[in-house]
Order: structure tokens, then sequence, then C-alpha cells
């Protein structure tokens, strides 16, 4: 999910932890 990281970049280093895209 790699918008998560245009929207929020502190979403996108947690999401990250949870699924790997």
């Amino acid at each position: 999910m790699q918008y998560y990281c245009y929207i929020n970049i502190t979403t996108c280093c947690i999401f990250r932890n949870h699924v790997a895209d």
C-alpha cells in the first residue's frame, strides 16, 4: 500500500511493519 506513504510518512512506516506492500 504505497499510497499511504504519500498521505502520511509515519502511517507508511507503521503499515510497512504489518504489510510488506
